[in-house]
């Protein structure tokens, strides 16, 4: 999750097909096109904040502060993280 907020506009392979497809209409232009005014201003460590059955876990960001146009958010975000075909994605909406 860190890498994802790190550099989001290059990270749509990092969200699954449902989170793409349920939060950016299935368009990655449409997913560049929301990040492209975003700057990192401070990140901290993820760590895990609940594990599921399936596998599944919610994830939290310590300290997420950005601005995306003249907004600036300080948020800590819980993400749901899931495996797809052997590999970690976000399947929630990470904005």
């Amino acid at each position: 999750m860190v890498d994802y907020y790190d550099d989001p506009s290059s990270s749509w392979q990092l969200l699954s097909p449902r989170a793409q497809q349920e939060y950016f209409s299935g368009s990655e232009s449409e997913y560049r096109a929301y990040w492209s005014g975003y700057q990192l201003l401070a990140l901290d460590d993820a760590r895990i904040v609940e594990s599921y059955p399936d596998g599944s876990l919610d994830v939290t960001v310590a300290v997420l502060n950005y601005r995306i146009g003249d907004v600036e958010v300080n948020e800590q975000p819980v993400l749901r993280v899931t495996r797809l075909d052997g590999r970690l994605v976000i399947d929630s909406d990470p904005r």
